[in-house]
């Protein structure tokens, strides 16, 4: 009920780029060449850089002519700019497990280099082994996207081993990487460990983790003191598992934004989820369409925090909390003052 993506045309090869300075302000920009997605765009580039600070950025995203000994090149030039931060964009690049394990090996004993991402490049547990053991000896990458590659129940298991020694994880995106049960149970036991616990953003969208995955990984992040996004969008999982989400969202100090869309969260779901905004001071945003909520369902959100798209109906629910409602009590309080 949800398809994987449909891969176009090869993109147009691009010659191999020299590394090149900017701002981290310039790389977080939507036109760039390196913008992820929608709901990333607000929580991928959240840490501790500030937007001046100096990025190196070897920009090898689509430079699938180019050769794995090429494209390592570059990224051991990156490497060893060690006063900027460094961001190895090898997206659709058509890297492969072997291309992927010549990377690795030129970013060996590399502190600088804290982005890197992988999305749609073929690569399958094996090369995950490799990433492993790259993360287990300690490669302080903040930022890691694994998006749209054939890692399975497998591979992610292999990556959930090594994220103990990953202090330094922001963000981790594994969209649409075929994580289905055991996957997303492997991960939340690391999690739940204390593995990455500086871990800001989460991405597990279309995947087929179901209730049992979701649950295991929301109680693993009930603990957690510095989630601060999560998106489960299209992971087949039913009321039960929206229940364990509204847990954690009720919970949780530092959660603002979840996206649980396409799911069949159903009333059921929806009720929950009303409960859990009523708890939830933190909470801004909640995206929740096409989760086969009903009018009775759509009911139980408090109106005053929800805004419909126009093109939306009460089925098709939407719930954006920008708390308007107790953004206008704070301003009167302090009028009042």
């Amino acid at each position: 009920w949800y398809q994987r993506r449909v891969r176009g045309p090869e993109p147009t090869a691009m010659p191999a780029p020299s590394s090149r300075s900017c701002k981290w302000s310039d790389h977080t920009h939507k036109t760039n060449p390196a913008y992820i997605g929608a709901f990333e765009k607000a929580f991928w580039h959240l840490g501790p850089e500030t937007a001046s600070e100096n990025v190196a950025v070897a920009q090898l995203r689509g430079c699938c002519s180019t050769s794995s000994a090429n494209k390592a090149r570059e990224i051991k030039t990156l490497a060893r700019q060690s006063q900027r931060t460094g961001v190895a964009d090898l997206a659709e690049s058509g890297l492969g497990d072997d291309g992927l394990s010549q990377v690795l090996n030129a970013l060996d004993e590399s502190k600088s280099v804290t982005e890197l991402l992988l999305d749609d490049n073929e690569i399958t547990y094996v090369g995950i082994q490799s990433l492993a053991c790259a993360l287990e000896d300690r490669l302080p990458i903040k930022r890691l996207s694994l998006a749209f590659n054939n890692l399975y129940n497998e591979g992610v298991i292999k990556l959930a081993k090594a994220l103990p020694s990953s202090s330094h994880m922001l963000h981790l995106s594994l969209r649409d990487c075929e994580v289905e049960i055991d996957g997303a149970m492997a991960l939340a036991d690391a999690l739940g460990d204390g593995a990455c616990k500086s871990l800001l953003s989460l991405n597990l969208r279309q995947n087929l983790m179901q209730n049992e995955g979701v649950t295991s990984l929301c109680r693993a992040l009930e603990s957690h003191e510095s989630i601060t996004a999560l998106d489960v969008r299209e992971n087949a999982f039913k009321s039960d598992g929206t229940a364990a989400l509204a847990k954690l969202m009720a919970t949780s100090g530092t959660l603002s934004a979840v996206a649980l869309c396409r799911n069949n969260s159903g009333d059921d779901g929806a009720k929950s989820v009303a409960t859990a905004i009523r708890r939830n001071r933190v909470l801004q945003q909640v995206w929740m369409q096409d989760s086969h909520v009903t009018d009775v369902g759509g009911e139980e959100i408090p109106v005053s925090y929800t805004h419909l798209r126009a093109h939306e109906t009460p089925e098709h629910l939407v719930c954006r909390l920008l708390l308007e409602k107790k953004k206008k009590k704070k301003k009167k309080k302090s009028t009042l003052r």
